[in-house]
């Protein structure tokens, strides 16, 4: 029972509703935190990777619509030949037929070739994305911003020192007609490169801007995790993401490859969604930070990858989250019941203790007991709702965000004040 001296006092009541909206600006940090870097200029060094030179690609690329099939998807085709030809990639185009419509579409395949001995199997890094468009829109953002990418890449690999594995790169057709992802389809099942594959990294799109978030991954992912967080410097990813991800009808090229056996990750931006499959995915709506963070990660992976042993990719399941989009945390899946078991198991100890001390009543043990199980709920209820308010504010949903923040400031202060009088 309270007294009326144990009543909290307005000093505690403002400390409460302080720790509340410090809670609550954390919050916002960790949202606003992962925002994609700043565009590097033309002048950068020749080993970096460059927005503004991405974007001379992307001006080509997304000039109109071009779904598969089609006249300017040609050109496009025609167009990304000539320009890792001319980095001095090995170049292949991959022709195949696709449904009762008897589409017409062709692959881009593109090669470096990596220093390793000749006595050494092959092996090789794939970067992947798709060039065609969806036939109401040029396709900008989904994916002309990867495929920009991705030729800036081979651009500054071939600038640097050659590293030890091939890296291939992979531009698929007719990602977007309605079923079948036929490009990723013909490759694996018709292209003599696929054998030499030893992971793989798609790059898709599901909104014009924001950072990129690595979104799925393939089976067995520990250690694949374990050099992604090694590779990059600014990794946006956390498991719970992935694991909504799977329950999604959603399939990309790299449903194929993961169905293949390959291990890999998956890549996109949802910022601006509004945009996805619109005639407005367009050179008007692309953000160059968007484009800046496709490409570092793109080369840092290739970079990575290309000196580690492809043969060690596969593990156990890691859970992993990133901070503030600097470092990812991770560890081991099979932690995740032990850590949960040894927290029930240290919260009965204590309370055993204390109720045979005489300290607490049974009903007091009971009421704990309800408590623990009502934070448990209410931490998974701020996860989720973290992840919620997050994917709000990269895609710029401020309309219902800050309704919902502020009830949300309103809820803490409001427990925390309960708290702190009961």
């Amino acid at each position: 029972m309270v007294t009326p001296d144990d009543k909290p006092t307005i000093r505690d009541r403002l400390r409460a509703l302080g720790l509340a909206i410090g809670l609550v600006a954390l919050g916002w940090l960790a949202i606003e935190a992962p925002n994609p870097p700043a565009p590097l200029s033309v002048g950068s060094p020749p080993g970096e990777f460059s927005a503004e030179r991405a974007l001379t690609h992307l001006r080509v690329i997304a000039d109109r619509v071009h779904p598969i099939d089609s006249p300017a998807n040609a050109a496009v085709c025609r167009y990304l030949a000539d320009q890792l030809k001319a980095v001095g990639c090995e170049v292949e185009t991959q022709p195949f037929t696709y449904g009762q419509q008897g589409w017409r579409g062709s692959n881009v395949l593109a090669r470096l070739p990596g220093r390793r001995a000749t006595n050494e199997p092959a092996a090789a890094v794939m970067l992947v994305c798709h060039h065609d468009s969806v036939r109401m829109g040029p396709g900008a953002s989904d994916d002309g911003v990867a495929v920009a990418a991705l030729l800036e890449t081979a651009r500054a690999l071939k600038a640097g020192p050659v590293l030890r594995h091939d890296i291939i790169l992979l531009l698929t057709d007719g990602e977007e007609v309605p079923e079948g992802l036929p490009g990723a389809q013909a490759f694996v099942k018709s292209s003599p490169w696929w054998q030499d594959v030893g992971c793989v990294f798609n790059f898709d799109a599901r909104g014009v801007s924001g950072p990129e978030l690595m979104y799925e991954t393939s089976a067995g992912n520990g250690p694949l995790i374990r050099e992604f967080s090694r590779a990059v410097r600014r990794p946006v990813a956390n498991s719970l993401m992935c694991d909504v991800y799977r329950h999604m009808p959603n399939d990309t090229d790299f449903t194929v490859f993961r169905q293949a056996g390959m291990p890999g990750l998956n890549f996109a931006f949802i910022g601006g969604v509004e945009h996805y499959h619109q005639p407005s995915d367009d050179l008007a709506h692309v953000s160059l930070s968007t484009l800046q963070h496709a490409g570092d990660l793109a080369l840092g992976l290739a970079r990575h990858f290309g000196e580690v042993d492809l043969t060690g990719l596969r593990g156990a399941d890691a859970v992993y989250f990133d901070l503030l989009g600097r470092v990812l945390v991770r560890y081991p899946g099979t932690w995740a019941f032990p850590l949960a078991l040894a927290g029930t198991v240290l919260f009965l100890v204590v309370a055993g203790q204390a109720w045979k001390r005489g300290e607490v009543s049974g009903w007091k043990l009971a009421g704990a007991a309800l408590m623990w199980g009502l934070i448990l709920l209410l931490v998974f209820a701020l996860v989720l709702g973290a992840l919620w308010l997050q994917a709000a504010a990269v895609a710029r949903a401020w309309k219902w965000t800050l309704p919902v923040t502020g009830l949300a400031v309103a809820a803490v202060t409001v427990f925390i004040s309960w708290i702190r009088s009961a």
